[in-house]
């Protein structure tokens, strides 16, 4: 009997995972670093290796507090999962200037943040579905 309450639990617990919903305990203490936006991976210009903008990444420690870098400036607030979108209140940021190109994706994603975004997770992808699409691998 034992035996058999824990393959359904396994059982269970797995058909959870491969759903791609996303809930607040699935995202509490992980760290995600930008892999591709738009399905598109993201060029040497884009990436850490350039000096105009640095590895884009994103953080949700207790509570859901959000925490990040923007390719050029840090982020911080208050996150809340409603119906499936992110939602980042209380949005908070440095404010340097690196460029057009590295401004573009941060208002991109910070304007995502603020407004609410469907969010999908599927084995250690962590993608936002929005206008960009930002894909996020679990670092």
């Amino acid at each position: 009997m034992k035996f058999i309450s824990i393959i359904c639990a396994v059982i269970a617990l797995s058909g959870c995972v491969s759903t791609g919903k996303v809930d607040t305990q699935a995202l509490k203490y992980s760290s995600w670093q930008l892999r591709s936006i738009n399905g598109q991976p993201l060029t040497q210009s884009q990436d850490a290796s350039s000096e105009s903008m640095q590895a884009i990444d994103i953080r949700f420690i207790d509570a859901l507090q959000v925490n990040g870098f923007a390719g050029c400036n840090r982020f911080f607030g208050e996150g809340e999962i409603v119906d499936g979108q992110l939602i980042v209140k209380n949005l908070g940021m440095t404010r340097k200037y690196c460029g057009e190109d590295v401004a573009k994706v941060e208002s991109q994603l910070i304007n995502q943040l603020q407004i609410g975004v469907l969010l999908e997770v599927e084995a250690n992808i962590l993608t936002l579905k929005g206008k960009p699409e930002f894909t996020f691998v679990k670092q």
